[in-house]
């Protein structure tokens, strides 16, 4: 009767640990298949794009924060095409709409305050961020990005290259005096 009891026993803990051994394999696969590489960058597009340019900028608070305007001029966009992001220094922003184009903003790490909650309540640390662990899919210098741009209902992406850096803007904290 033991011998029954111990053989059902690890035919359903078998049973149930090769049910689970499946998902991490399609995980696996699905991430994969969206991984983008520099092969994927298309040569030619549709559209032509006149000055692209980043700048820094940084708060005149202490704590209020910096980051980078990139702004990227679509000249002649005669074929629809919807611009979605741009990939810049290892981060992605979605690309805004302006009059001139596009503007994509990146918060940086300088000049933020630090609200990390340390407590022995493991419940009060859920406001915290974790730190990014996403691969980057494009080698790029500094002064390159990628835009992601959906025509014919699939997205495709162009390398800029030569990003022009103009002067860094800072903002007070108080309108400057006469």
């Amino acid at each position: 009767m033991r011998f029954i009891k111990t053989s059902i026993l690890s035919v359903l803990l078998l049973f149930f640990m090769a049910s689970f051994s499946n998902c991490s394999s399609t995980k696996e696969t699905n991430n994969q298949a969206k991984k983008v590489t520099m092969q994927d960058l298309q040569e030619n597009p549709s559209f032509t794009l006149g000055q692209s340019f980043y700048k820094h900028w940084v708060a005149g608070v202490k704590g209020g924060g910096s980051g980078i305007h990139l702004q990227i001029e679509v000249t002649s966009n005669d074929n629809n095409v919807v611009f979605d992001s741009v990939y810049f220094r290892n981060m992605k922003s979605a690309l805004e709409p302006i009059k001139e184009g596009y503007v994509a903003n990146f918060n940086t790490n300088a000049n933020t305050r630090e609200d990390i909650i340390m407590s022995t309540d493991k419940h009060a640390e859920y406001a915290n961020q974790l730190p990014s662990t996403a691969d980057f899919p494009f080698q790029l210098k500094d002064n390159e990005c990628v835009i992601s741009y959906v025509e014919d209902n699939s997205t495709k992406y162009f390398k800029i290259e030569n990003l022009v850096k103009k002067s860094r803007d800072e903002y007070p904290s108080a309108p400057p005096k006469h």
